[in-house]
């Protein structure tokens, strides 16, 4: 329902409204289209993976460190960290930080 905020005329909202998704397939395939599209579309990836595969719920800081550590790493660079909150609102709702308890976990909603 975003497009009612951004000041679309009726004709917008009509047209937006004749290309809703048929089911909850072709609405994922549309998320994750639009994610693939994307220039990080790669780090995105990573984010889904990590919070799909973790053994816990990772705050906020070890999400961003997680995603900063690559393949044969001898050591931490904290320089260039990705930010939590910019790599969550790229993941198109599949993944989200938690307000009470500042975990990025997997969106259940």
């Amino acid at each position: 329902m975003d497009i009612l905020n951004h000041g679309y005329s009726m004709r917008d909202i009509e047209e937006k409204l004749k290309n809703l998704p048929k089911g909850l397939t072709e609405a994922y395939q549309q998320k994750w289209r639009r994610i693939e599209e994307q220039e990080e579309a790669p780090l995105i990836k990573k984010a889904l993976l990590l919070v799909l595969y973790a053994k816990r719920h990772l705050s906020i800081e070890e999400f961003e460190v997680a995603l900063t550590v690559q393949e044969g790493d001898q050591y931490l660079v904290v320089e260039g960290q990705p930010n939590a909150m910019e790599i969550v609102s790229s993941c198109q709702g599949f993944i989200v930080i938690d307000a009470i308890s500042h975990i990025v976990r997997l969106n259940r909603e």
